[in-house]
């Protein structure tokens, strides 16, 4: 960057021909200073104007090449003066000679000063001539204040006579040594050189001030260069000093502390120093450092150091920009674009692996990842191994909405020398994300290598045990559903229809310590797919890791999750909960089922007889927990194993050979009554455990169905006749449990019963019990009974108003306000129920009462107010208020709070001002309209609810009629008439909540289709009112007479103010029927002769 240098002179007469030198010139500068003399001219440096005669005129003109110029000061002898950009400078005689000084300033800042000086240039005739080559600097100030003096005069070239050498303005610069914006001033005389013309013989130099005498006393000068000599003796340099541009934006957080990254003015391309006449800008932007996606913008905070009232601190929580003017006077700046990390979330993986796999075989597992929280995660990275080695399949880096999972599903072989299988998955934690819980970041699995026995054929299929089925994915024949597709026609909000439930299988009991599973399956009860159902469960308010969040279901499938865990002490007991929402789109029919309660009981290991061969390793735990011999479980009541079986042999063990009293390989059975015959049979009860326990919804709807799932199962390796069984309700006992009932060894049996509940707030308590058949005795007596409890409740719901449009009206008008209220829950709304919305608006004392509102579950509906505008002397703001169930008659009513809603609007006065005529003819302008609305409205039609969709269309007829018409044209000065007829087409059934068309308004050609000329409404048609300019009060307009022969005149009309429930009609009509062809003007008809 150049250093600005001015150089000032105070009077120079110089008889040797002097150039037009020209002053260190401001680079790059806002403001132009212009100095022009018959002789030469200065463009915006300082520097020497000379003139010939006197009286003279000099030029200044000042021009702002950024922003505007505001002020202009020409100083002069210690006067100032404000002056024109254009300003004409008179120099009388020699005493007004010598440096004018002048400063010009700008809005934006900039301060531009130049000195120039006026000289009286005489031409050289001699030989022996000198010139100026350099300045001898004694002292240096800034403004009256002294802040340098040298012992020795300091010495600087000049070029041209007044230049300063481009090598010397470091050395003044660093003399100064500030980078302040101040004007500084460098007093000293000037060096001249004496030489000869014609030999070019140097004689000497010579300070003008110090070695004065010798000059003059020399050489032989003139009197008009004595006076010349005696003004270089104290000359001055003026130096503006830059300032340093601090400005810097840093990327952070909230608090400031955490740094993401930082940028300075200087990295977007502003130079680090600033002269005072100069301005520039830098511009930051939030994205100029980009971070990542999961970082929430908070906003701008914007500091100035120090602080004033042009720089104040301030900041923005939504904008995300900022651009900076800068000039000499601006502060430290410091720009902060702050973010929030996103917090609150749950990143977490889980596998879901078989336990054992046969060496040789097909195994499969799956991979979860799961972002459980109300934001989305990016780029988050994801990892999966099995035995170390990364599983290719799964990317890198995956985004994740909130509350979502993806899954992974992996097929192997289990061709390893080893004995186990090392499974290990990793979800991490990217930039500008905070996990909530990194403890469930890292998933590991073990599956154990087990030797097929000799006989056993390796099995490739997959593992049996997925309840998830990866073979069968969802229908990839009809993936997209093409026979029934999404209606585009269908009115918002209107889901289908779907079942689904859910159930929990789970011991009763478990003991201390020792492992223990249960399973939590899904069901889709209808015929219909389902995608991205939402599952939950719970144990003891713990979220189960197994279920993931979405699941998709196929017709008529159910989806098990077997969760695992490990007992804790004797007394606990494990609360389980599960539910399953309807996805997207859907609407659940029967939302009781979609909940499912069981509970698991830790008691301690029976003392007596621990080593009976007869009881398993874990009664509680059944050898196959996620494939129960009826995986259908609750949906088929008519248990298949009933003891009235008729097939059913009499010896299971042998079923080839019932009738052999003597058979040798059937010894376990000394206790059946079948085998009378035998008089050994010992008298000790053997051992068995049999348990139950329940499924059922914590609660129910008063007087509608309800369902819950008795489980009995026999955990011991013999099968059991005879078990006795008992279900009650509320103490009694219910036959949908037959009393007895045969059970395999293992076999688990589930009975789904299904019945009304009564009265709200009535407790429906549940009872099971099993007993050991006779002759057995049962190991473990704890869950050999189990209760629970179910609350009758009423249906919920919650009746609200969303919105109330439109918010602006026109002064006496009929006009249609619009309410959209919605039912939120589960309870549908009949014209018997009664709903009613109150309409109010207080600064008119109006209030309307709209019933008999219907409105099925879980969708919402419009209600249509019919109300006059006032007469208003100005625009009148206005409440409207709509209240919902305003007597709160429908009780139980979840809340009350979001029942009304209020909205501020405005009636505004019309009034139309008077047109000026314009001879500039424009094209007739696009305009935009409205002249067809549709909408939905639903309905309560044969015993159904129904959405029926409406429309309403403006149509509009107009004409000019005028006497010509039928010659094709008409001469201008002449009037015309208009005629328009407007209707409103629709198949709405409620017809009085659609207004006539209220506005029609015509836009012509000499007002520049910018003034509307209302018309008036007369006999159901638009037509123009009583022109005063007619002497007989035509309804008519008058051409202007200085209308261009040969063009059309083309009338715009707008009709519009056509209110209806789908909102305001309107339409313009442009040429056509309105257009007018002129030809000649009235003067030419002779009204003496007629016609």
């Amino acid at each position: 960057m150049k250093i600005k240098l001015f150089y000032t002179v105070s009077l120079v007469f110089i008889f040797c021909l002097l150039l037009s030198s020209k002053a260190f010139a401001s680079v790059n500068s806002d403001i132009e200073i212009n100095i022009t003399s018959p002789i030469d001219s200065l463009q915006s440096e300082s520097g020497m104007v000379a003139i010939e005669h006197f009286p003279e005129k000099i030029s200044i003109q000042v021009t702002a090449k950024t922003g505007t110029i505001t002020d202009i000061q020409l100083e002069y002898g210690g006067q100032s003066i404000k002056i024109t950009p254009k300003y004409i400078l008179t120099v009388e005689n020699k005493e007004s000679c010598g440096p004018y000084i002048i400063t010009a300033k700008t809005d934006q800042g900039a301060v531009l000063t130049i000195a120039a000086n006026v000289i009286f240039q005489v031409k050289a005739v001699y030989n022996i001539r000198y010139r100026t080559i350099g300045m001898n600097v004694r002292e240096i100030y800034d403004g009256e204040t002294l802040i340098k003096s040298f012992p020795e005069p300091q010495r600087i070239d000049l070029v041209n006579a007044n230049t300063v050498a481009d090598y010397e303005k470091e050395q003044i610069a660093g003399w100064i040594g500030k980078c302040d914006g101040r004007t500084y001033t460098l007093k000293g005389s000037n060096v001249v050189e004496i030489h000869n013309f014609s030999s070019g013989k140097i004689y000497g130099t010579y300070d003008t001030n110090t070695q004065f005498e010798t000059l003059t006393t020399s050489y032989g000068w003139t009197p008009k260069s004595l006076t010349a000599f005696e003004t270089m003796r104290n000359t001055a340099l003026s130096y503006q000093a830059p300032v340093k541009v601090d400005i810097e934006a840093t990327w952070c957080d909230e608090s400031k502390q955490k740094v993401y990254g930082r940028l300075t003015a200087q990295d977007k391309g502003v130079p680090e120093l600033l002269y005072p006449y100069q301005t520039t800008s830098v511009t930051f932007t939030k994205d100029d450092v980009l971070l990542s996606r999961n970082f929430q913008y908070l906003g701008l905070e914007w500091d100035y150091t120090p602080e004033s009232d042009e720089y104040s601190d301030g900041e923005n929580k939504t904008q995300t920009s900022i651009t900076q003017k800068i000039h000499y006077r601006i502060p430290t700046a410091d720009f902060y674009f702050k973010f929030k990390a996103c917090n609150g979330n749950d990143l977490s993986v889980v596998i879901r692996a078989p336990v054992t796999v046969k060496r040789g075989d097909s195994y499969s597992f799956t991979i979860i990842y799961m972002n459980s929280g109300t934001s989305a995660a990016y780029d988050v990275p994801l990892k999966g191994t099995i035995d170390e080695v990364l599983i290719e399949g799964i990317p890198e880096m995956k985004d994740f909405s909130p509350n979502s999972s993806v899954t992974y599903d992996i097929k192997r072989t289990a061709d390893t020398d080893a004995d186990e299988i090392h499974l290990w998955a990793n979800i991490g934690v990217t930039e500008g994300f905070i996990d909530g819980n990194i403890n469930n970041n890292t998933a590991t699995a073990v599956i154990r290598i087990v030797n097929p026995k000799p006989d056993e054929t390796p099995d490739n299929s997959d593992d049996p045990d997925d309840p998830d089925d990866p073979d069968n994915p969802d229908d990839p024949n009809n993936p997209d559903n093409p026979d029934n597709p999404d209606e585009p026609d269908d009115p918002p909000g209107l889901p289908d229809f779907c079942d689904l439930s859910a159930c929990i299988f789970a011991p009763p009991t478990v003991y201390e310590h020792e492992n223990y599973s249960y399973t939590v399956s899904f069901t889709n009860n209808t015929d219909v797919e389902l995608k991205a159902a939402h599952l939950k469960g719970k144990n003891n308010e713990i979220a189960l890791m197994q279920i993931p969040e979405l699941a998709n279901f196929k017709p008529r499938e159910t989806k098990a999750f077997t969760v695992t865990g490990t007992a804790g002490n004797a007394g606990e007991v494990y609360g389980l909960w599960a539910n399953v929402e309807a996805p997207e789109g859907f609407r659940d029919e029967n939302i009781i089922n979609n909940t499912a309660v069981s509970s698991i009981k830790v008691v301690k290991q029976p003392n007596d007889d621990p080593d009976d061969p007869d009881d398993p390793d874990n009664p509680d735990e059944p050898d196959d927990p996620d494939k129960p011999d009826e995986p259908n479980g609750p949906h088929y009541p008519d248990e298949p194993e009933k003891p009235d079986e008729p097939e059913k042999p009499d010896d299971p063990n042998n079923p080839n050979e019932p009738k052999d009293p003597d058979n040798p390989e059937n010894p376990d059975d000394p206790d059946k009554p079948e085998n009378p015959n035998d008089p050994e049979i010992p008298t000790i009860l053997n051992l068995c455990d049999v348990w139950v326990n329940l499924s059922s919804p914590p609660t129910v709807y008063e007087h509608e169905e309800y369902s819950f799932t008795v489980y009995f199962a026999n955990s011991t390796d013999k099968d059991l006749y005879d078990v006795e069984l008992n279900v009650t309700i509320n103490g009694k006992k219910i036959p949908d449990v037959p009393g007895t009932s045969n059970f395999k060894a293992f076999e688990k049996k589930a009975f789904l019963v299904t019945k009304a509940a009564g009265d709200k707030r009535e407790r429906i308590r549940l009872s099971a019990k099993v007993s050991a058949p006779a002759g057995y005795k049962d190991s473990n007596t704890g869950n050999n009974q189990v209760s629970a409890e179910i609350m009758v409740l009423e249906r919920p719901y919650d009746l609200d108003v969303q919105r109330i449009t439109p918010d602006e009206y026109k002064e006496n008008q009929s006009v249609i306000t619009t309410v959209k209220v919605s039912n939120k829950g589960s309870l549908d709304f009949t014209p018997g129920q009664n709903v009613t919305v109150l309409f109010q608006i207080p600064e008119l004392s109006l209030s309307k009462r709209i019933d008999a509102i219907v409105m099925e579950r879980d969708t919402w509906n419009v209600v249509s107010i019919r109300w006059d505008t006032p007469n208003v002397q100005a625009d009148k703001n206005v409440t409207l208020i709509a209240i919902i169930n305003p007597e709160q008659s429908l009780r139980n009513e979840s809340t009350a709070e979001n029942n009304t809603y209020t909205q501020k609007a405005v009636i505004r006065n019309i009034s139309y001002g008077e047109p000026e005529e314009s001879r500039s003819l424009p094209n007739p302008p696009k305009r935009s309209e409205q002249p067809r609305v549709t909408w939905w409205e639903q309905r309560y039609e044969g015993g159904k609810f129904v959405w029926r969709q409406f429309y309403a269309e403006l149509k509009v007829n107009a004409v000019l009629e005028y006497d010509t018409k039928a010659k094709g044209f008409l001469k201008s000065g002449y009037g015309y008439s208009i005629r328009v007829t407007a209707y409103v087409d629709t198949n709405y059934d409620r017809p009085e909540l659609i207004t006539a068309p209220q506005t029609a308004e015509v836009y012509l050609p000499e007002y520049r289709y910018e003034t509307a000329i209302p018309l008036i409404k007369e006999n159901g048609q638009f037509i123009f009112k009583e022109n005063p300019a007619s002497p007989f009060r035509y309804r008519k307009h008058y051409i202007p007479l200085w209308f261009p022969d040969n063009r059309d005149y083309i009338v715009q009309l707008l009709v519009t103010d056509v209110h209806t429930p789908g909102g305001t009609l309107s339409r313009w009509i442009t040429g056509g029927e309105l257009k007018i062809h002129v030809v000649d003007s009235m003067y030419s008809d002779d009204v003496t002769t007629g016609n």
